[in-house]
């Protein structure tokens, strides 16, 4: 006899609330896309930002407002916090590399590129965060 099983392994609410048309209950992010918000939130979340968790974030906005190269040591910094940021917040992901670069077609655009694992599936995925001065 088969047996159902649950497809989502993994579900989480939104920063905002949505109604589901048809349950009219909350529609979740649910499993590669709960893992991708989480990782957006924990990347552009600034440190200090989060009430009672002043250690969650990053402080990767900083570098919008730096002047920086590919060779630059404050990437590495930076690369290094998102990783141990990740590894603390996230605990269903293994990061596996964290990349800048900034954007041919507009010079005020930083890409943020983290290309991880989910441990539970052991699919590789890729995460790109944009991140735009605002002068």
């Amino acid at each position: 006899m088969a047996q159902y099983l649950n497809k989502n392994l993994y579900s989480d609410l939104p920063f905002f609330f949505t109604r589901n048309e048809f349950t009219d209950d909350i529609n979740l992010k649910k499993d590669g896309n709960a893992i991708t918000y989480s990782l957006q939130n924990i990347v552009l979340t600034r440190l200090g930002e989060r009430p009672f968790d002043n250690e969650f974030g990053t402080s990767i906005n900083d570098i919008l407002f730096e002047n920086v190269d590919n060779n630059d040591v404050r990437l590495t910094r930076y690369k290094i916090e998102i990783i141990n940021s990740v590894t603390k917040y996230e605990p269903r992901v293994m990061v596996s590399s964290v990349d800048f670069k900034q954007d041919t077609s507009d010079p005020r655009l930083v890409l943020v590129t983290i290309d991880y694992t989910v441990l539970h599936t052991n699919s590789k995925k890729t995460l790109v965060v944009g991140m735009e001065r605002t002068r």
